[in-house]
């Protein structure tokens, strides 16, 4: 009976064990492959952004550090969402920015405008960037570039004709308003490229430099920068005796957009709305540097596609971009 007896007390105690690790597992937090509300995984919040953007790489490490240590009201919004941390995506080009835009790999993004010009559809954009040559709209805040074309004035020559035999410095073409909206307008006026092509540059500060110094008659980049290159160099822009001068200014058009995931837009959703607020918070701080995050009014975006479309690319005639 003795033997019986222990027997059932060690069943019993194999049972309430049982019992004990089926409990605790049913209250334990949900690991990374389980599903997070509306059966939505959980994963990380998704950031994209250019390697060798015009913000750097350890502006975004910050970022992820400053969101990563946030507890309270944002951490609480992204486990609403499904979201665990945060991953950051830098892209080392524009063409594969493109790709993973158009397969809605990010969460949120900071895009080139003409990249958003060529894929628009999943995202919105929220935020724009502002950068110190950039130009505000004092009513509505929003942040706009133009571009400019510069000619040295000791260039031969006098009129626009005259452009296509000189020595062009050129900002490379995946700027809309240092690249595209100047070369429309010199196209719509007859004037095409050089037939040895030009010497591409990466900022507007290399191609006037590059005009300044006489490695270039012309200089196409954005007028915004040409003008703080100017002022950093000790030059007022509308001095009379500037060894270059401005053949033509295009229309503005919007800065390089930080776009959310449809799903996140802050008109539907709240978190969408805090990390709207989180970003400018961060940029105020300058977790950016120079840098501001300013409203982005979606419908300055839609007419970026038209002037897209409309453009008939010079580099199709001329040589390719190194």
């Amino acid at each position: 009976m003795q033997g019986q007896s222990r027997h059932r007390v060690l069943l019993a105690l194999v049972f309430a064990l049982l019992c004990l690790v089926g409990g605790a597992a049913s209250q334990s937090p949900r690991t990374a492959s389980e599903p997070a509300r509306g059966g939505q995984e959980i994963r990380p919040l998704r950031i994209g952004f250019l390697r060798d953007g015009d913000l750097p790489e350890s502006a975004f490490a910050r970022l992820k550090a400053d969101w990563s240590a946030a507890d309270g009201e944002l951490a609480e919004a992204l486990a609403a969402d499904g979201y665990e941390g945060i991953a950051l995506l830098p892209v080392d080009g524009r063409r594969d920015l493109l790709l993973r835009l158009q397969a809605r790999e990010f969460d949120v993004a900071f895009v080139p405008a003409r990249t958003w010009a060529e894929q628009s559809a999943g995202y919105v954009p929220v935020l724009q960037l502002r950068r110190p040559g950039d130009f505000t709209n004092s009513r509505t805040g929003e942040a706009f570039q133009q571009g400019v074309v510069l000619r040295r004035r000791d260039a031969p020559g006098a009129d626009l004709e005259g452009l296509a035999e000189l020595r062009w410095a050129v900002l490379n073409s995946g700027s809309l308003a240092g690249y595209v909206l100047p070369m429309a307008r010199l196209g719509g006026e007859g004037i095409a490229p050089p037939p040895d092509g030009f010497l591409f540059f990466d900022s507007s500060e290399e191609v006037t430099k590059a005009v300044l110094t006489g490695l270039a008659d012309v200089g196409i980049c954005e007028l915004g920068g040409y003008r703080e290159t100017l002022v950093a160099g000790g030059w007022k822009p509308d001095a009379v005796d500037l060894p270059v001068e401005e053949v033509l200014t295009t229309n503005p058009v919007p800065t390089d957009p930080v776009v959310f995931h449809s799903r996140l837009a802050p008109g539907r959703s709240e978190l969408g709305r805090l990390l709207r607020r989180e970003l400018r918070d961060f940029a105020a701080r300058d977790g950016f540097g120079a840098v501001g995050l300013v409203p982005a009014d979606p419908a300055s975006y839609s007419r970026t596609t038209g002037i897209l479309a409309r453009f008939d690319d010079p580099l199709a005639q001329s040589p390719a971009e190194p």
